[in-house]
């Protein structure tokens, strides 16, 4: 028991996106872009909101490559004028904001031959307070030809399975221990 309660602390820090690499992963490099920004209604312009944590948006240009840190994941906003101040309190902050999410992936299975990601969305318009963004394709780089492959579906990843496979794993331990020592 006194195992247990020694391990808890890193298992509930375990879900936390933390700056590594899981063991059988290699990071790849993902970039993302939007186009058709330009047709919008003349003065409106684009950001990403969270881009990094603790810092403010980040301007997007028509057909931009951009990326962002990996533990956020950030809407495209629509603003007249000056970049917004963003409290972090309102959801869509009074401005047309995407339903779309994006999200990074930083890391894919060794065996896969990827190593960058680039993912193109279409800007379809702006409807009362939604930005309107359609998935294109995603494209995947590898090191023997130039696209590995090419599809709508965003890479997916075991990680949240590993903290509750290690809970499972600590408490089959300390129950077959006690069953020994009871025996």
């Amino acid at each position: 028991m006194r195992h247990l309660i020694a391990i808890l602390p890193l298992l509930l820090c375990a879900p936390l996106h933390a700056d590594c690499i899981l063991v059988g992963y290699k990071g790849v490099s993902h970039t993302f872009e939007i186009r058709g920004l330009g047709d919008a209604p003349e003065g409106t312009r684009f950001c990403a909101y969270p881009v990094y944590i603790g810092e403010g948006p980040m301007s997007i240009e028509d057909g931009e490559h951009f990326s962002f840190y990996k533990s956020v994941s950030p809407r495209i906003y629509a603003y007249q004028g000056d970049l917004p101040v963003f409290d972090g309190i309102d959801r869509n902050h009074g401005l047309a904001v995407s339903d779309v999410e994006l999200h990074l992936v930083s890391a894919v299975p060794e065996w896969q031959a990827t190593y960058a990601i680039h993912t193109i969305y279409q800007f379809q318009g702006i409807e009362e307070d939604r930005v309107l963004l359609e998935l294109m394709y995603e494209t995947h780089y590898g090191a023997e030809c130039d696209v590995v492959g090419a599809g709508d579906a965003l890479l997916s990843s075991a990680w949240p399975l590993l903290p509750i496979a290690s809970v499972l794993a600590i408490l089959g331990l300390a129950l077959r221990r006690r069953l020994r020592v009871s025996a």
